[in-house]
């Protein structure tokens, strides 16, 4: 429900007494306790093993087990822990849909269909199975049978969240009047005001992709002012987040690395030894540094992320050294080395579609603009280059891995270089598309009045 407070107040008062529980239960007590109250993730993970190793019989310490061996990116480990509950108990539902989500972040695929398949098939009345499933559809890029059981698993269940999801997949689909009426139907449904707080988040991020600032901005405070409602504060760093990544598209470095390093200030309040994100807050400085002409800075940035990688587990090294390619490439176009940032990224592999939850789907698509080798083309000439770039990122893929969000000033982007190329049809059409998408856009936004103005030369002419 997103309720921090009353989360932490109902495991403090578990722990208090926790010494007249058994000793499982008071594991799995300290276990959140270690996890929620303490955030020492390694502790409550060791609690997890040891919890095993006196009961090896307990089918929840099995799959819970799963999932922190799933989180880690230690795949094999995961799927024997929740083969291991199962074969505790073959009608434990939930190991099923543990297994098809781990086989679904190893590309896996098919496999993944058929362990969620068990899950609907275990509990039919059940929304939840439903609603994994259509994830898995769209993992996959079959986007119209995701939109279907996203669909039936809300009329199972109106507050689960799929309606946050089917806003997802509109917007993916470049539908956004369609993608604003399910992410509003999501804050309707929320069953409590910290989910409330994540929808207006969501909500902000369409909005600024239509060029409507002032509303996402003001989606944002109606973030925080439930996230208040609920103390939690956690919920209020990525909303903060969300305000700097903003910032950064709008060119404002300053504001954004403050607003970006507010987020940062929560994550570490609550995981102050994290090393995952002391190599992620490295990247976010660096990357406002770069854009910003501090070169040195971000070089230094890029120096201290790289620090963490050895003791980060597969899946967050693999995560931070996506991220310090993409860092090193921004570095090299500013250096005037667009070669060496083209060669770094133009192969690049997008990786596993993350959970769609607020937590994961969000800084998946922020920044909102990721279009470093088409200007590191552009910085060496090549406007064909580029146009191959940004014609790529306004086409949904399915068989690419890739689930991002397709900005709409990709469009007039793109548009610009057909302009400078000659090719006045095609230019006329990405403008059009992009005003259509920026009817509603603030006035201020520079890049509506440019695209409207190079639209009528070109219309006159």
């Amino acid at each position: 429900l997103g309720n921090r407070k009353a989360r932490v107040e109902a495991i403090k008062k578990a722990m208090a007494y926790a010494d007249k529980a058994t000793e499982k239960e008071r594991l799995f007590i300290q276990i959140s306790y270690a996890s929620v109250i303490e955030r020492d993730t390694q502790k409550s993970f060791r609690l997890r093993k040891e919890l095993i190793e006196k009961f090896p019989k307990e089918k929840e310490a099995h799959y819970d087990l799963g999932w922190g061996f799933q989180f880690r990116g230690m795949y094999e480990q995961s799927i024997a822990e929740f083969l291991k509950a199962l074969e505790l108990d073959p009608n434990m539902g939930h190991a099923f849909n543990g297994l098809a989500y781990t086989y679904s972040d190893m590309g896996e695929y098919e496999k993944a269909v058929e362990y969620f398949q068990k899950y609907v098939a275990m509990y039919p009345e059940d929304a939840n199975p439903v609603d994994s499933m259509a994830e898995q559809y769209l993992r996959m890029g079959r986007l119209d049978e995701a939109l279907e059981k996203y669909l039936q698993a809300l009329e199972m269940q109106t507050d689960l969240g799929s309606d946050f999801r089917i806003a997802y997949i509109y917007a993916l689909k470049e539908d956004y009047p369609e993608a604003m009426k399910w992410i509003d139907l999501f804050i309707d449904h929320a069953p409590s005001a910290g989910i409330k707080a994540e929808g207006f988040l969501f909500r902000a991020i369409y909005d600024f992709m239509l060029g409507k600032k002032e509303q996402a901005f003001r989606d944002l405070e109606k973030g925080d002012e439930f996230a208040d409602e609920v103390g939690n504060e956690s919920r209020k760093g990525p909303l903060n987040f969300v305000r700097g990544c903003i910032y950064f598209d709008l060119g404002n470095f300053d504001l954004s690395k403050e607003y970006i390093q507010k987020m940062f200030d929560v994550t570490f309040s609550y995981y102050p030894e994290s090393q995952v994100d002391k190599a992620w807050h490295n990247f976010f400085m660096g990357l406002t540094d770069v854009r910003a002409g501090r070169v040195v800075s971000a070089k230094a940035s890029l120096e201290t992320m790289m620090s963490y990688v050895p003791d980060l587990n597969p899946f967050q090294a693999y995560v931070t050294t996506v991220r310090s390619n993409w860092l090193q490439a921004e570095i090299w176009v500013a250096e005037g080395f667009p070669d060496k940032a083209i060669a770094l990224l133009q192969n690049h592999e997008p990786g596993t579609v993350p959970a769609l939850e607020v937590d994961y789907i969000g800084p998946y698509n922020i920044p909102m603009i990721r279009d470093t080798v088409a200007r590191a083309y552009l910085k060496k000439g090549d406007v064909d280059g580029a146009i191959a770039v940004y014609e790529k990122k306004i086409t949904f893929d399915p068989q690419s891995k890739e689930r991002r969000l397709i900005h709409p000033k990709y469009h007039y982007l793109l548009g610009k270089l057909y302009e400078e190329k000659g090719e006045k049809a095609k230019a006329i059409e990405q403008y059009e598309v992009f005003l259509e998408f920026w009817k509603g856009a603030d006035p201020d936004m520079p890049e509506l009045g440019d695209a409207k103005k190079r639209l009528a030369s070109l219309q006159s002419n």
